[in-house]
């Protein structure tokens, strides 16, 4: 059952049970008998929910599978006009925020972009950073845009505060259905 609370003070006064409302920042409530007073917990607990809802097994496996290169084998990369562009979000127009590796299979590209992926995170701690490997051998979520859409919205949903807030009304009304 979940009822709204108002804070009185340092007391908690019950109020009668209503249906969840879009208006989370202003949420206080009771949960499965546990009291929540404070609005962070409240969206921490929907956020929970939420990201364990797009979730799945194996969602990072091809990801940790990807051994390191050798040392100083990818850093030509971060050298390149095309990294450097993107990287410095320059020209945006030219390539929508995608930096496209192609070549043959077995060349190094997932290696190299495992390594581009840990760099970027080291350089650019001011940004949202999601990645995918797709697995072809793996589960249908792991071979999948579905779960990979899946995969970037849970680490976007993870990672960014307002992104998540704006999101849990959607996931909340989803719930409801």
């Amino acid at each position: 059952e979940l009822s709204l609370t108002s804070l009185n003070e340092d007391n908690i006064i019950p109020i009668r049970p209503v249906e969840v409302s879009t208006k989370l920042p202003d949420l206080e409530m009771n949960i499965t008998g546990q009291l929540f007073s404070s609005k962070r917990t409240v969206l921490n607990s929907f956020k929970t929910d939420c990201l364990r809802s797009l979730s799945f097994t194996n969602i990072d496996d091809r990801q940790a599978t990807i051994t390191l290169p050798h040392q100083d084998t990818c850093n030509w990369l971060f050298e390149t006009l095309q990294f450097q562009t993107w990287h410095n979000r320059n020209d945006i127009q030219s390539h929508n925020g995608v930096l496209w590796i192609k070549g043959n299979p077995g060349a190094g590209k997932s290696t190299l972009m495992k390594h581009t992926l840990l760099y970027c995170k080291e350089t650019l701690k001011d940004h949202v950073i999601a990645a995918y490997f797709f697995n072809a051998r793996g589960n249908i979520l792991e071979r999948s845009p579905l779960g990979m859409m899946r995969s970037l919205l849970y680490q976007l949903l993870d990672q960014d505060r307002i992104s998540c807030e704006r999101f849990l009304p959607m996931f909340l009304d989803k719930q409801k259905k």
